[in-house]
């Protein structure tokens, strides 16, 4: 019997998990998403502001465990490559938190829930990197 350990995705939610050079704070996702005189400012704030309400300060232990630890048990070996990757994201943006978007919330939930189920990376720049939970680094 096969056990899962970690987030479950389902199809009301996604996880993500957000690396950054800097702990997050309002003005550093704002100054990472050039938010100042965008004309979605109004926008790119509000995402700002469901990032920093919805985020999870864990290990980079126990987000590894999460990110590797099912796929690691289905096929061993398999994550090598994946958990290089995750070294060396974290080698420059050191703090790791994790994220949970779901259709039940307000406003981004359900954006970045469906984003997640499109792509796998949601924001990407020099300090700051979120991406779905299950997918490639």
């Amino acid at each position: 019997m096969k056990t899962r350990h970690g987030f479950v995705s389902n199809s009301s939610s996604s996880s993500f998990v957000v690396f950054s050079r800097e702990e997050l704070t309002i003005d550093f996702i704002n100054k990472c998403l050039n938010t100042d005189g965008h004309p979605a400012e109004y926008i790119l704030s509000s995402l700002a502001k469901f990032i920093i309400g919805n985020k999870k300060t864990k290990s980079f232990e126990d987000i590894a465990e999460r990110m590797f630890g099912d796929r690691e048990y289905e096929e061993p070996g398999s994550c090598e490559a994946q958990k290089k990757k995750f070294d060396e994201i974290t080698g420059r943006l050191p703090f790791v938190y994790m994220l949970e978007a779901s259709s039940d919330d307000d406003d981004f939930g359900p954006m970045l829930r469906d984003a997640g189920e499109e792509c796998e990376t949601i924001i990407k720049c020099d300090d700051l990197f979120i991406t779905s939970m299950w997918g490639k680094l």
